[in-house]
């Protein structure tokens, strides 16, 4: 419990540095969704993805939780949507994406199997 709390810790402050280091463009206009669907992860769990933005240049965001979901810390990333394509998706037993009751799957090494076969399913282009 204690090591993923200081992940999800690291994971705030780089994101929260992301954001001062990339501010809003200057139209101030929110880049356009530009896919969101559903993806098969690891173990074939179904997880709710978005992708915001066309840029070449792509960020990842992880949301962690548990019990949270994309929708509750994109408002405060969004200005990184900017300056990158941003893809996100609701982690397994979170949001939109299926629920799963069995605690062996909700695992750390689940979670990185996930994150891989998004890439794999979005395209290597996409997420490197």
């Amino acid at each position: 419990m204690a090591g993923r709390l200081v992940v999800s810790l690291k994971t705030i402050a780089i994101a929260l540095a992301a954001v001062t280091a990339f501010p809003p463009a200057a139209s101030g206009r929110q880049s356009a969704v530009v896919a969101e669907g559903y993806s098969q992860g690891a173990d074939g769990v179904r997880l709710f993805y978005r992708r915001v933005g066309t840029r070449p240049s792509v960020a990842v965001l992880l949301h962690g939780g548990p019990g949270s979901n994309m929708n509750a810390v994109w408002p405060d990333l969004q200005p990184i949507g900017g300056l990158r394509t941003v893809v996100m998706y609701d982690q397994r037993g979170a949001g939109r994406s299926e629920i799963i009751a069995d605690p062996k799957r909700l695992t750390a090494d689940h979670h990185v199997r996930d994150l891989e076969a998004l890439r794999v399913n979005l395209g290597s282009s996409d997420l490197r």
